[in-house]
């Protein structure tokens, strides 16, 4: 499987699970916000850093793919992607609620991350 086919695997998997983890976090706080401002925002959060996290280091920084490497890569670029969705839910969605922001940000990119562990552990067992 190419990297590409690989990313494009990643960006299904993070669309199927953030978004309806967004929906659940909202619904459970009562955020007053429409459904289609929520998945909006949401959906500019992945925008702006699943590509990052898959494109910026193939093009410019090819070691902290590297196996030594990739656990740095993973926690920066994690905890980078955190943030960022973090600020683009506080600005666009809950400005006096940082917190759910932060909640937001973090449960989503947990959630897709631990459902890219499993589905990567499964494509890899079933390739042999």
């Amino acid at each position: 499987m190419t990297y590409h086919e690989q990313y494009a695997i990643g960006a299904a998997l993070t669309l199927a699970v953030e978004l309806p983890v967004a929906l659940l976090v909202a619904r459970r706080v009562r955020l007053l916000a429409s459904d289609l401002r929520l998945l909006g925002t949401t959906l500019l959060g992945i925008a702006l850093t699943h590509p990052a996290m898959w494109y910026v280091p193939w093009f410019f920084f090819a070691p902290a793919l590297t196996p030594v490497n990739y656990p740095l890569y993973l926690a920066v670029g994690e905890t980078a992607t955190v943030l960022v969705k973090t600020l683009v839910f506080w600005g666009l969605l809950v400005p006096h609620r940082p917190w759910l922001a932060l909640a937001l940000g973090t449960l989503g990119t947990a959630a897709s991350y631990g459902v890219g562990l499993l589905v990567w552990a499964i494509l890899a067992a079933v390739a042999g």
